[in-house]
């Protein structure tokens, strides 16, 4: 019983600190371009699904999945700033 209790725990905080860190993604990007970005998950996502392509159906090990899944991560961020972003940003502000 106390052994499920401590799990429960600690899943809890684990993903209310997901949570945490998404919200300060959002914050960050929201007041540093004034853009309001929600393609964060779907870039996050991407990267969990190219884990699971390597570690689990390629058996990659996972000293080369980690930093294969956080390239595509990087990448696809880098495109999404230059194709959405940055356009939105520099467009008309009326206060």
């Amino acid at each position: 019983m106390f052994e499920h209790l401590l799990q429960f725990l600690a899943s809890s905080l684990t993903e209310g600190c997901i949570y945490g860190l998404v919200a300060l993604g959002l914050v960050i990007a929201l007041r540093s371009t004034e853009v309001l970005f929600f393609a964060q998950g779907t870039i996050a996502m991407a990267g969990g699904v190219m884990m699971y392509f390597l570690l689990g159906q390629h058996h990659i090990p996972l000293y080369f999945s980690i930093p294969l899944s956080l390239v595509v991560c990087i990448i696809m961020s880098l495109l999404s700033l230059k194709i959405v972003v940055l356009p939105c940003s520099r467009g008309e502000r009326t206060p």
